[in-house]
């Protein structure tokens, strides 16, 4: 297990606390076993990455043990199901609200606000509140009613 006061230990859970992020906030045992598994493959490959980009002696082993882990820590992802969805944030909406902790509900509050259009100012009455928008009615609609 991993020293979490040490630079890699933090980097290591920060990884792991992503990744339940993105499977919605409670991995099941099985899905942390795979996040801890990916986080230590990745802290491994990022260890390597320096000494191989300067050129320093890395004997073609280690060269291909990245490799490896690369590929590996890629599995894991799609094992865990965080790449097949098309956005971060299908794991929160999938979540019933009540699952869902303060952080997730402010999160989920915030992105709808986003996606919904601003209101008019006809759509406000003078005490503030929104009033619901008036139905419009097709013109066909009209001639059958009279209108």
């Amino acid at each position: 297990m991993l020293d979490l006061r040490t630079q890699e230990g933090r980097y290591a859970r920060d990884i792991c606390d992503g990744i339940a992020a993105d499977l919605g906030g409670a991995p099941n045992a099985a899905q942390q076993i795979l996040c801890q598994i990916f986080a230590l493959k990745v802290l491994r490959i990022q260890l390597l990455v320096p000494t191989i980009l300067t050129r320093e002696s890395v004997n073609q082993h280690t060269e291909n043990y990245c490799l490896a882990w690369m590929n590996s820590a890629r599995r894991d992802l799609q094992a865990l199901g965080v790449l097949d969805s098309r956005t971060g944030n299908d794991a929160l909406f999938s979540t019933h609200p009540a699952d869902m902790t303060d952080e997730q509900l402010d999160t989920a509050l915030a992105l709808i606000e986003r996606r919904q259009p601003g209101l008019s100012c006809s759509e406000e009455n003078e005490s503030g509140e929104i009033e619901p928008a008036e139905r419009e009615v097709s013109p066909v609609a009209r001639d059958k009613a009279g209108l």
